[in-house]
């Protein structure tokens, strides 16, 4: 849409695109304090996801929003590119530098309970700011899923800034607290399970997102992320000018596919 945009001359379509990018991003689907994205949305308001999170998935988003930010210059979409590279960055990259694959919706044997709240946790995790933070990511006693509060922003910053008497960037610094505490607190859970297989192909589309992110970011974590990624398919998944599929256990097998040479050849162009 945007590519067509620009060829058309038509700003619907870059209309049509950034609405869609906003809309995932301030729904449920959209891990609003641990960054990254679900794997779909089962109903029409993006608010209820799959809760399963897949590293493709996350390699394609991230290259929207940096394209996203590129035309439009909102600093939004590169808080949401941020927070989904520092979520992959934090939780989904290996010691050796390769990205791993999945992690499942459920923990405990419910889907869903490792990132959802109910307003009293919030209460007493965040004191005196909950009133605040609630406001914003539209948390209720009856919660919006299954009695439980999927956070998702369904309300301007400035709306709340103005009920609470206070600016926008104090309003965004306390929402940036809020959420590292109940980050941390979350960290405590038992996480979903953790499918540490590592892909070529996918690995490839996640170095091309590193690398795009750190051409807005300048963030030098995003460089190295994106060089350690390549530097793990050459060393474990390339045997004689031929790729390897998977990685698992120290362990490479399966001839590459055609995604698999497609997406890393691309990568490396990205990387370059």
């Amino acid at each position: 849409m945007f590519r067509y945009a620009k060829l058309s001359g038509l700003s619907k379509f870059t209309e049509f695109g950034l609405k869609t990018l906003n809309k995932m991003a301030k729904g449920g689907i959209f891990d609003q304090i641990g960054g990254g994205f679900h794997r779909y949305s089962t109903d029409a308001k993006w608010l209820v996801p799959h809760f399963e999170k897949m590293l493709y998935d996350n390699a394609l988003i991230s290259i929207n929003f940096v394209e996203a930010y590129q035309i439009t210059k909102d600093p939004f979409y590169l808080e949401v590119l941020k927070k989904t590279l520092d979520f992959v960055s934090r939780e989904m990259t290996s010691p050796e530098g390769g990205f791993y694959s999945a992690y499942d919706a459920d923990s405990e044997g419910e889907e869903g309970k490792f990132y959802v709240w109910s307003k009293n946790e919030i209460k007493n995790i965040l004191g005196d700011n909950s009133d605040l933070f609630c406001l914003y990511y539209d948390v209720t006693d009856g919660g919006n899923w299954e009695g439980k509060n999927i956070l998702c922003n369904n309300i301007n910053i400035s709306t709340v800034a103005f009920n609470f008497g206070l600016s926008e960037n104090q309003t965004r610094e306390i929402l940036y607290e809020c959420s590292q505490k109940l980050l941390s607190e979350r960290s405590k859970r038992i996480a979903p399970g953790l499918d540490d297989k590592i892909l070529t192909s996918w690995n490839s589309l996640m170095i091309s997102a590193f690398a795009k992110g750190y051409g807005v970011t300048r963030d030098e974590n995003y460089l190295k992320r994106a060089k350690d990624g390549s530097a793990f398919i050459e060393k474990n998944l390339l045997v004689d000018g031929k790729l390897l599929r998977s990685h698992k256990n120290g362990i490479s097998k399966i001839d590459g596919y055609l995604e698999d040479y497609a997406y890393f050849a691309n990568a490396l162009l990205d990387l370059f």
